[in-house]
């Protein structure tokens, strides 16, 4: 009867593992980035229909989540992957248009899962 032996899997890690760990201490760790927010629009003032053109940049550690409320009871959000993957910075646009008259307060926040939040404001005047 031939005996036969299984190679021990742990025993062959330890090669890889070891420069892993020391290169962990040698590497500075990565600091917490603020989380700040910026919102732009195309125009501040358009006729009912007209779409504006809402752009967003967001930098901090760990963003999940963009939000953007448009003041009349709407809003549009954009996240990572799933909230799985945080990411150091989030950036795009989002377009919405207004059924009536007035002037609305557009709010948008990012929520950065390490750091905290941002909120920044602007206002767009609808004919």
């Amino acid at each position: 009867m031939v005996e036969r032996t299984r190679p021990n899997t742990l025993a062959r890690l330890i090669p890889w593992i070891a420069p892993l760990a020391v290169l962990s201490c040698i590497l500075p760790p990565e600091e917490d980035l603020p989380t700040q927010m910026t919102l732009t629009v195309d125009e501040y003032t358009k006729a009912t229909g007209e779409e504006f053109s809402f752009s967003y940049v967001a930098q901090g550690t760990a963003l999940n989540r963009v939000v953007v409320q448009y003041g009349d009871g709407q809003s549009d959000a954009d996240s990572t992957f799933f909230g799985i993957y945080q990411s150091a910075e989030m950036a795009g646009i989002m377009e919405h248009a207004y059924d009536a008259a007035g002037s609305y307060t557009v709010i948008g926040w990012v929520e950065d899962l390490a750091v905290g939040a941002d909120t920044v404001q602007l206002t767009v005047d609808v004919n």
